[in-house]
């Protein structure tokens, strides 16, 4: 249509297959180096992330488990405290066969300490 165009406007004919000027050698990054660089750092940041989710998932769910474990340990304390208190009453040790037979005490002596001895 640009042919036919000019052709009616009596325009000249503009060519397409002009010669190319050979542009010097751009030193430094094309774009689409730039675009691989961007898409890798990008990759890069996603996988840091989901390893870092993926720790602090870990690290909740073994404070769970450690926490359970604390419940438990918690409430076998408490039984333990109640059994300690239930060996040391009164009726545990009289009802104990080797208490019962002991003889109480009809004479209490006393040791006087020397006065010479503990001026030294």
């Amino acid at each position: 249509m640009g042919k036919h165009f000019a052709l009616a406007l009596q325009v000249p004919l503009y060519k397409t297959e002009q010669k190319k000027k050979k542009t010097p050698a751009r030193r430094g990054l094309k774009t689409s180096h730039i675009g691989f660089a961007l898409f890798f750092a990008c990759c890069a940041l996603v996988l840091a992330y989901l390893i870092q989710v993926n720790g602090i998932s870990t690290k909740g769910y073994e404070i769970g488990n450690l926490q359970g474990k604390i419940g438990d340990l918690q409430t076998s304390y408490q039984n333990l405290e109640v059994k300690a208190a239930q060996l040391q009453s009164i009726q545990r040790l009289q009802s104990d066969p080797e208490i019962a037979a002991m003889v109480p005490v009809t004479s209490i002596t006393y040791i006087q300490e020397d006065p010479i001895l503990t001026q030294r």
